[in-house]
């Protein structure tokens, strides 16, 4: 969406003020989707980096149509032109790089440095170009048995989503078993699979695929346009229907991915009774246009009524934590079923959990201050990652005296938001970080009782991204 429309000189003040309509609207008109990074080597977009031709456009494009047609609100990042109206058909730049090893794209994503020791981001790339699920295929220039390096960038992603507080899909792809070098291409996918599983066993957000035996790659070489014969262009390269093969396996991964994480991705939800009512907890790791979460409940005799209502987050890929209290249960009933219902900004609804809750009957029902909370608590930030400014909310059930202090990755103070006796109740304070740079901090909040006999501390992370 730029400006070379325009033909006539205006004024320095009256482009300024028509770039600010053209974002509103923008992000009015084109929402925040799942960010999809395909990285690997060449083989990611094929030979077209090279030379524009319809025989070689990779797998990003029939993989892209294939999203689109079935309406997944996703994105493909990680180039100069991936955006909302981005055209994938001839994207030099899509995070696919020729002849580069595993090494060489790991420094890329960690430091944003090419292999030449030319800037590409400056500073990490996922800082750059965050992802919700990353497409990896890597490993078929310099192929060797080991997978170190591949473990390596695997743990660095680790780190990133524990540091950003963020969840990153990986779809891992085993190489295609390159004739030249089958004996050591053979060993590696093995070292990959057994690797992979241990992950998954140890709770990695990983999936793996056989971009050979599972997407049906014929290595039949054609060297004669137009090269329709079998799948492979040259033993590096897939032809056009080699590579339809391989976007139509990500499609598969993908499209069981997409359906649990569209358009709210709900990671937990739990119950407890908390004195006299009832407190749900529920957590998400990706929202989508969210408007927020009804709250409904049935008793044994299966009728359901709407309780209570919780604001989402509308968009967010970061992980946000909600609560509600219901204290209008009756007691005559041994349980109760809670239900959750995501209602979008548009209106449309689904719902997303449903959880049984025993209540103890002689539990008495007693007409409770909504607005004073049960607990100490501190929660997430919102938004998160944030810039410049974010919302801190903590809760007090008793007057208490509160000190709230930012500090940096470096365990420095930064400023202190709150040092003052304050009222119970749900507590927000808002920070401009205007001043400061990108980067990780922390949050700390310490509460003690005017009786001193609780004194409690609370501390949280969140990413200034500038």
């Amino acid at each position: 969406m730029g400006l070379s429309f325009y033909k006539r000189r205006i004024s320095g003040e009256f482009i300024f003020l028509l770039l600010i309509v053209l974002i509103i609207n923008y992000s009015q008109i084109y929402p925040q989707k799942i960010r999809i990074m395909p990285l690997g080597d060449s083989i990611t977009n094929g030979e077209g980096r090279l030379i524009p031709s319809p025989l070689y456009t990779g797998y990003r494009q029939p993989l892209w149509l294939l999203l689109q047609s079935n309406n997944y609100p996703v994105d493909f990042v990680g180039s100069d032109t991936a955006g909302y109206a981005a055209q994938p058909e001839y994207d030099y730049n899509n995070v696919g790089f020729g002849g580069y090893s595993i090494e060489q794209i790991s420094q890329l994503i960690k430091t944003g440095y090419d292999r030449d020791g030319n800037i590409i981001t400056p500073g990490p790339y996922l800082n750059y170009y965050p992802a919700d699920i990353i497409l990896l295929h890597i490993g078929t220039n310099g192929v060797d048995t080991a997978i170190t390096a591949l473990e390596d960038l695997l743990n660095y992603f680790d780190d990133y989503q524990d540091t950003t507080n963020t969840i990153i899909w990986i779809i891992l792809a085993k190489i295609i078993n390159e004739v030249p070098y089958s004996f050591i291409t053979s060993i590696y996918n093995n070292n990959i699979e057994k690797m992979a599983e241990e992950r998954i066993k140890n709770g990695d957000h990983l999936k793996l695929v056989d971009m050979e035996k599972d997407a049906g790659i014929v290595y039949q070489i054609d060297t004669v346009a137009p090269y329709n014969n079998g799948d492979m262009y040259n033993h590096l390269h897939p032809n056009n229907r080699g590579y339809a093969k391989m976007a139509l396996l990500f499609y598969d991964t993908l499209n069981v991915l997409l359906s649990k994480i569209v358009p709210v991705e709900l990671t937990s939800f739990t119950s407890a009774i908390v004195g006299d009512s009832v407190k749900l907890y529920w957590q998400t790791a990706l929202e989508l246009n969210n408007y927020g979460f009804a709250i409904e409940r049935s008793d044994a005799n299966s009728v359901w009524e709407n309780v209570g209502f919780v604001q989402g987050a509308d968009n967010s890929h970061s992980i946000n934590n909600y609560q509600y209290v219901d204290i209008h249960f009756q007691t005559s009933a041994h349980s109760y079923t809670y239900r959750l219902r995501q209602i979008e900004n548009n209106g449309n609804s689904k719902y997303i959990a449903q959880l049984n809750v025993k209540v103890n009957t002689t539990t008495s029902v007693q007409s409770l201050n909504s607005n004073v909370p049960k607990d100490f608590a501190l929660e997430q930030n919102y938004p998160n990652p944030f810039n410049p400014t974010t919302i801190i909310k903590y809760s007090l059930p008793v007057e208490s005296r509160v000190n709230l202090k930012i500090y940096n990755s470096l365990g420095q103070e930064v400023t202190t938001l709150v040092d003052d006796l304050e009222k119970p109740g749900i507590h927000e304070k808002e920070w401009n970080a205007d001043n400061y740079a990108s980067g990780v901090y922390f949050y700390i909040l310490n509460v003690s009782t005017l009786n001193e006999q609780q004194s409690l501390r609370f501390s949280n992370k969140m990413i200034l991204l500038k």
